[in-house]
């Protein structure tokens, strides 16, 4: 198994288990909602873009599935449709919302793929 490897699977089984473990009961654990968002972008956010950067060539079949792309026309909507407001109204921090799902959905599939992986 190549160090790449390694370091993916790391990711996958650990840093995004803590992550999706911190997203579902942070709030309990955290007395304030920035410490709870700084623990999912942390160790879910960021380790799913790392992935995704990292093994993007595992992806492709995914990515191109029906389901990915009708969620991607969806996205493609809701980011047309704040473009078409006034320009001094755009605001970025809903295409920040769309980017954080979409890498949401991505950590999901890593995890599944290396649960598939290791069967």
């Amino acid at each position: 198994m190549q160090s790449d490897d390694k370091l993916n699977l790391f990711i996958s089984r650990y840093i995004l288990t803590l992550g999706f473990f911190f997203f579902l009961t942070g709030v309990l654990l955290f007395s304030s909602f920035s410490a709870y968002h700084t623990q999912v972008y942390l160790f879910l956010i960021v380790p799913a873009l790392v992935l995704l950067i990292r093994d993007w060539k595992s992806y492709i079949p995914i990515l191109s599935s029906g389901a990915f792309k009708v969620l991607l026309a969806l996205f493609a909507y809701v980011a047309m449709s704040l473009f078409w407001n006034d320009p001094a109204i755009i605001d970025f921090k809903y295409l920040k919302r769309l980017f954080i799902i979409l890498l949401f959905i991505i950590a999901l599939l890593s995890i599944a793929k290396r649960d598939e992986n290791e069967i």
